[in-house]
């Protein structure tokens, strides 16, 4: 995992969203959020992970913006909550996780979880399942097994037709968002231990 102390590396611009720039120790910072959650190490480098913790802070700006505007609440019982089932799932020792580190994976619970309620909460009335497909689903299911909880499994089934739904309004809500955010991005190389910018004309 990458050395936290930054004394040694030269703070330069990555990117900016509206007013608010993301620098290389951001990069640097989400990188070794996601070393942690992967369980991988030395991921530093590699430029397609390096876009991904970029356009990963992009979005969380734009998303904490948009909650922040709609007045959206953020529900700290709920992250800590998801918190422990990931780190259950991901059987990760909570001991080799810094307290800083801990605020910063809840915010990101809690920054999730409120994006996901104002999604629901503006597109939530628009979705519409389509209960005969489903219906006709169960059936082709019931004839390999027929000890299969038809109800529990149409549950199942909803819930994820659902969820579908709610992500393809995510992506269409964030892009509305990109489309009238300004967003700068500058390209960057790394040698050493510090990371320098070169401006992209």
């Amino acid at each position: 995992m990458i050395n936290s102390s930054f004394a040694d590396i030269k703070v330069t611009k990555i990117a900016k969203v509206n007013d608010i720039l993301i620098t290389n120790i951001d990069i640097i910072n989400e990188i070794e959020i996601i070393e942690l959650i992967y369980n991988k190490s030395n991921l530093a480098g590699n430029p397609q992970i390096e876009r991904i913790a970029r356009d990963t802070i992009i979005d969380e700006i734009l998303k904490e913006n948009e909650i922040t505007d709609k007045k959206i609440n953020w529900d700290e019982a709920q992250a800590k909550n998801r918190f422990d089932e990931i780190i259950n799932k991901l059987k990760i020792n909570t001991a080799n996780i810094s307290e800083t580190k801990k605020k910063v994976i809840l915010k990101k619970i809690k920054l999730e979880n409120s994006w996901n309620n104002l999604i629901a909460k503006t597109y939530g009335w628009q979705i519409n399942i389509n209960i005969e497909e489903i219906n006709q689903k169960l059936k082709e299911l019931n004839k390999d097994n027929n000890n299969l909880d038809l109800f529990k499994e149409k549950e199942k089934m909803i819930l994820l037709e659902k969820n579908k739904k709610l992500q393809l309004f995510s992506k269409i809500h964030l892009d509305k968002l990109k489309n009238k955010s300004l967003i700068y991005y500058y390209k960057w190389k790394k040698t050493l231990e510090y990371y320098y910018l070169i401006l992209k004309v």
